[in-house]
């Protein structure tokens, strides 16, 4: 089992205590439902910390950010209130939401998830602060990435020439997470896709051939096929644009709980398609005297 770590550090001027989001791996959802509580020894137990567990999803309506004291242990018998006030804040113009708890039960677990239907904004920094009875408060930060741009040369691309995807206006090349797909027989197959080099620090670009993704995800599975076998005449793609605190990656597109991610952060997710010549491109050279050395015998097969 994996697990992520957060730091809790002291501010001394504004009696915040503050946790920066240094993560060391992911899983930390499995480790809120463990009842092993060992792993939380990088907080202070003996001084009332809350935990944050949240992926705030720039476009959604609705998010959740999952609290815990790590003084109390997860209680399957217990569904009382968490006697803390959430908010949270934009830091660019001061707006402030007050949350309410949810209870939700995971795996026979109470749990604490904090409503908010904030208006999330590209590119803009929030703090959720968390501030018990007794004066203590905890806080965590994000800053929501940019609305990245889309572009993709040729279009539409044929089977064998190369094509180029490339995002603009992202966070950091890093922070881009993208698969490609193709369907065939009904099911659409998936790849992740390498980044390479972009022009600039705010660009990622992704090269391939449908070829290629053809035969990644298919030739394995006995299939030699080409464009002009394809279920439709799309490109699938969908990818995920993440904030710095989640260092380059999500887990999982779904989790137990809205917000569960395992650490604080935030990002969004899109899925569209685009079109691709799926003309036999063998033909006419495939069973004549000129044969293409990349085109194969069956390359007039229908699957």
């Amino acid at each position: 089992m994996t697990f992520g770590a957060m730091t809790v550090s002291r501010a001394e001027d504004s009696g915040y205590r503050v946790i920066s989001m240094t993560c060391l791996a992911f899983g930390l959802l499995a480790l809120l439902l463990s009842s092993c509580d060992t792993s939380m020894e990088p907080f202070d137990r003996t001084q009332g910390f809350y935990s944050l567990y949240s992926y705030l999803d720039v476009r959604s309506d609705i998010n959740y950010i999952r609290v815990k004291n790590l003084n109390e242990p997860l209680r399957e018998n217990s569904n009382r209130q968490l006697p803390v006030t959430v908010t949270l804040e934009n830091l660019e113009n001061g707006e402030t939401e007050v949350l309410e708890d949810s209870i939700q039960k995971i795996d026979g677990i109470y749990t604490h998830n904090f409503r908010t239907t904030t208006d999330l904004q590209y590119d803009v920094p929030y703090r959720v602060t968390v501030t018990d009875s007794a004066g203590n408060r905890v806080y965590a930060e994000t800053r929501t990435p940019r609305n990245a741009k889309e572009h993709s040369f040729p279009s539409p691309p044929n089977c064998k020439e190369q094509f180029e995807l490339s995002y603009h206006g992202v966070t950091s090349p890093n922070n881009l997470s993208v698969e490609a797909g193709i369907q065939f027989r009904g099911q659409v197959y998936w790849k992740s896709l390498p980044m390479v080099k972009g022009d600039s620090t705010n660009e990622s670009q992704f090269r391939f051939t449908l070829k290629e993704l053809i035969d990644e995800n298919l030739y394995h599975r006995g299939y030699n096929a080409w464009c002009h076998h394809l279920s439709d005449d799309s490109l699938y793609v969908r990818y995920r644009h993440f904030s710095d605190e989640l260092f380059g990656t999500l887990e999982s597109d779904t989790v137990s709980v809205p917000g569960g991610t395992g650490q604080f952060g935030s990002g969004y997710r899109e899925a569209y398609r685009l079109p691709i010549d799926t003309t036999n491109v063998c033909y006419p050279f495939c069973g004549v005297l000129i044969i293409d050395p990349d085109c194969p015998p069956d390359c007039g097969e229908t699957f």
